[in-house]
């Protein structure tokens, strides 16, 4: 899991580079995409034992739901698949990597928490499992993100350096 974490990580700082250095302006689900097809899919390989095939990505699918919530599943906006072309409805299939994502780029548009979506990650977590809760603001120049693996999370913002949109907490 740890190549994967990797994978994830650096993919997560080169887009945050990207947008600050472009300038880079759209609604989420558009910051999803650009960041699965613009660095996260150039990291799949056939030679990597886990990302192998960009056909292990999924935008907006359905995930199972956590026990005792009313509906069976729910969508996710990125998962990561251990095998290509699964879905929830492949009952072999199982997600390796759930990130949920807020994205702020517009002073409209209201601050988002992700404190829900830091919760569902670890009440779903178990072993060979990774989530990520990405919120980026634009607007306010900070970005946020917290790692989640077997129900443990972990502010891994720091560790995201060199991007300009992580805030200095000592100025702050």
């Amino acid at each position: 899991m740890k190549e994967i974490e990797r994978i994830i990580e650096n993919s997560l700082v080169d887009f945050l580079k990207k947008i600050k250095k472009n300038k880079w302006v759209g609604r989420e689900n558009e910051a999803i995409n650009f960041f699965a097809f613009s660095n996260l899919i150039k990291r799949f390989n056939k030679s990597n034992v886990i990302l192998r095939d960009p056909a292990q990505i999924g935008i907006e699918v359905a995930v199972p739901q956590l026990r005792g919530k009313g509906k069976k599943e729910v969508r996710k906006d990125l998962v990561i698949w251990n095998k290509p072309g699964m879905t929830n409805w492949n009952k072999c299939g199982q997600p390796i990597v759930i990130m949920e994502w807020k994205f702020r780029a517009f002073p409209k548009q209201r601050k988002k928490s992700s404190s829900y979506d830091i919760h569902w990650l670890k009440s779903f977590s178990r072993k060979n499992f990774i989530g990520y809760s990405v919120n980026i603001d634009i607007v306010k120049n900070e970005t946020k993100i917290v790692k989640v693996c077997e129900g443990e999370d972990e502010d891994i913002t720091k560790q995201i350096k060199g991007t300009g949109l992580i805030k200095d907490e000592r100025r702050t």
